[in-house]
């Protein structure tokens, strides 16, 4: 599997963040099939080829994402596209 791992500074309350992360997560059920789940801090999540979490903490948002065999010819997009969401949800809080 290849893997992405981002780490973003934020200034979020905790309730923003978990709130913004949820919105995210909603819309990306619905555009991409992805399924997720709470647990705690950790929104985990997984489609067909890549699954992964988002951790939220006091200052830093974290994903880590990890691709599939099909998904791996596609990192460097799926990373630019998932780094240029994360920012513009912190951008956006």
């Amino acid at each position: 599997m290849a893997a992405i791992d981002l780490h973003r500074e934020h200034g979020m309350s905790r309730e923003e963040a978990l709130a913004g992360a949820d919105r995210l997560a909603a819309e990306l059920e619905r555009n991409y099939d992805l399924k997720y789940e709470w647990d705690g801090n950790f929104l985990r999540f997984k489609r067909t080829g890549a699954k992964g979490w988002l951790k939220i903490e006091a200052n830093v948002i974290s994903i880590h994402l990890e691709l599939g065999l099909f998904l791996r010819a596609f990192k460097g997009r799926i990373e630019q596209e998932v780094s240029k969401n994360l920012d513009e949800f912190i951008a956006g809080h």
